[in-house]
């Protein structure tokens, strides 16, 4: 794990790996909390040097289709696909070389018949299921980044189903 003092240096941290993995040929999965910091990030990642706009595909709820099909479609030449949580066991990803944790889940929360959307500290079990999306037909690893900024007790449990249909419903 690598620990950042705030979340705007580890996203420009995170961008400076990928891109690095990506100059070495890498196939990088990045996990990022909401389809806002996926546009952000490609913003950033794009703009390094030796990065091709083309390398970089994005993943999230939002996607048709055919984006989908292109997102998980396996190439010749590296790509940084930039994911929310969908990607943590929905699809199969069987390219990636190394994957990219930002440690940052977005849930929906019900309270008094309010819902709202709160970013959290990625749980334990969430931070596994990522870890394994690399090397799955081939070897690979995993970099979890984690902000010092964000509060300990931010920490998502492991969520019980049964108990609030709400709870630990993934963006």
């Amino acid at each position: 794990m690598i620990e950042i003092p705030t979340l705007d240096t580890l996203y420009q941290a995170m961008a400076h790996v990928a891109a690095r993995l990506l100059r070495r040929e890498a196939t990088v999965l990045i996990f990022l909390p909401g389809k806002g910091e996926i546009i952000q990030f490609r913003e950033l990642l794009t703009k390094a040097e030796g990065v091709d706009d083309r390398w970089v595909v994005t993943l999230h709820a939002d996607l048709e289709e055919d984006e989908l099909r292109w997102a998980r479609r396996v190439t010749k030449h590296p790509k940084a696909i930039l994911s929310t949580s969908i990607a943590e066991s929905a699809l199969a990803l069987p390219e990636v070389d190394h994957v990219l944790d930002s440690g940052r889940s977005r849930r929906l929360h019900a309270q008094m018949d309010v819902v709202t959307v709160r970013d959290h500290q990625s749980s334990e079990s969430e931070g596994k299921q990522r870890e394994c999306r690399a090397g799955r037909v081939k070897p690979g690893c995993s970099t979890r980044f984690e902000s010092t900024e964000t509060k300990r007790d931010e920490r998502m449990d492991d969520v019980d189903m049964d108990t609030d249909w709400w709870n630990g419903r993934t963006l």
